[in-house]
């Protein structure tokens, strides 16, 4: 059941300042100039090939708090901003939590697409060797910019510096089919005429786009604070959110002493407390100070729940078994202590000294090693993650992108526009969607403001 609406359109509307007028109505309100709310602005300008919409011409706006447009796509893969991932379109689903529901999004509108789309904007693409796809500048102030360019160019208004205080949905009944918006600046001007200081305002659109984003690194304006509005106001439901893809810090952590230690080549797998497998990932960590890191390390944090642990092989390529047996045959002949042993491992596997040593010592009986200790050591070592931190607010600010969102059985996929809500759409991170980093979240984001941006454009044409 929709919740009382906060705000009360009635009294609004005894200022005649408030009412719909050419000037404070939108075709077109964008909430969030993130990742996605941009690459909708762009993409769907693209869309109607510059040309007018409707009798009226074409306006359109996009709102946000923050005082920088794109602030976290700046900051997206240390600042030259991966925004997708090579190879087949078809195998990336399995890298996002709710992959399945959005394969139609990212089929339709593919990383081939964005690079292309990219292109069009000036952007070319360069592909590193494990697939992330980066702007050939290195610079996502670039891509930025370019998308700021052709928002504005093809009629969209940019207002920063200005908040939602409340959304209140057409009156059905009346055959209202305009969504009303009210406003608080905090400094910007607003695009249209009102009255001289006044600081809240009403506009009107009959396409509302939700890009607001999600809950990590609030200073970049993902501070979930259009959340309650759409909770309070419409009734929108939204799954548990917490954040992901982040440095996972360990319990007693044994690796401590090697940090800034790097392995090219581990598996990770993300246990339930049950035991259940719930993600398998393979690539690089990193030793930290706390913990680990790394793209592994990284990606795994994003299936985690608080109750999960990890399992880590530092030889994929051989069970335990295999590993004993390479053991007993390097060191054959030679005394088992933890140096000795901790070397003919170093020299057969090429994993780090420091590393063999730590682990050589922990399957230690006094000074000798278990050899078969050590074998189930090395390839399903168990890790206790530290999740006493993730009611912290520090913790948002270390993780990349939000775990949770909008509810996604309230939204057709196919438009992403809201089943109970004609008129209203939900893109990028704000969704109950995540991926794995190299790309796939500013990917999603391109897939679905793409999806809407067509749903909408067509929409508008047949009006």
């Amino acid at each position: 059941m929709v919740k009382q609406v906060l705000i009360n359109q009635e009294n609004y509307m005894e200022n005649k300042g408030f009412r719909p007028t050419g000037k404070n109505t939108y075709s077109v309100v964008v909430v969030g100039a993130g990742a996605s709310g941009l690459l909708f602005a762009a993409g769907y300008n693209n869309l109607k090939g510059g040309s007018s919409t409707d009798g009226r011409g074409f306006s359109g706006l996009i709102i946000d708090h923050n005082g920088k447009a794109g602030a976290k796509l700046l900051i997206s893969g240390g600042g030259r901003c991966n925004f997708t991932h090579g190879g087949n379109i078809k195998d990336f689903p399995s890298h996002y939590h709710n992959g399945k529901k959005i394969r139609s999004s990212l089929y339709k509108h593919s990383n081939k697409a964005f690079v292309d789309f990219m292109a069009g904007l000036g952007i070319s693409a360069t592909e590193e060797e494990d697939g992330r796809i980066f702007p050939s500048s290195m610079r996502g102030a670039s891509v930025v910019s370019a998308l700021e360019r052709k928002s504005v160019s093809g009629g969209f208004t940019l207002l920063q510096g200005c908040s939602i205080t409340g959304i209140i949905p057409p009156d059905r009944n009346t055959g209202e089919n305009l969504w009303c918006l009210s406003l608080k600046r905090c400094g910007s001007r607003y695009p249209f005429s009102t009255r001289e200081n006044q600081e809240t305002a009403m506009i009107y659109t009959s396409s509302l786009v939700i890009a607001a984003g999600g809950i990590t690194f609030p200073e970049t304006g993902s501070d979930g604070s259009i959340h309650q509005i759409l909770e309070q106001n419409l009734g929108i439901r939204f799954t548990d959110m917490a954040p992901a893809l982040m440095n996972i810090n360990l319990k007693n952590n044994p690796f401590g002493q090697l940090a800034g230690v790097t392995l090219g080549k581990t598996i990770i797998t993300v246990l339930r407390s049950s035991g259940k497998k719930e993600k398998e990932i393979s690539g690089s960590i990193l030793f930290t100070g706390s913990g680990i890191s790394g793209p592994a390390a990284i990606n795994a944090s994003a299936w985690m729940e608080p109750s999960s642990f990890l399992q880590i092989s530092f030889i994929p390529d051989m069970d335990e078994d295999q590993v004993r047996i390479l053991l007993e045959r390097e060191i054959k002949g030679r005394t088992q202590n933890v140096n000795n042993i901790a070397s003919v491992l170093s020299a057969s596997t090429a994993l780090p000294k420091s590393l063999t040593r730590v682990l050589a010592a922990m399957a230690a009986d006094g000074d000798t090693p278990s050899l078969k200790k050590l074998s189930r050591l090395l390839t399903s070592y168990r890790l206790e993650p530290d999740f006493s931190d993730l009611s912290s607010g520090q913790i948002l600010n270390r993780a990349m992108v939000t775990k949770g969102g909008i509810c996604l059985a309230q939204i057709n996929m196919k438009t992403m526009e809201f089943k109970d809500y004609p008129g209203l759409y939900a893109i990028g991170e704000i969704l109950d969607v995540h991926g794995e980093t190299g790309g796939y979240n500013i990917q999603f984001a391109y897939s679905s403001a793409m999806t809407a941006a067509s749903a909408i454009s067509g929409r508008q044409r047949i009006q």
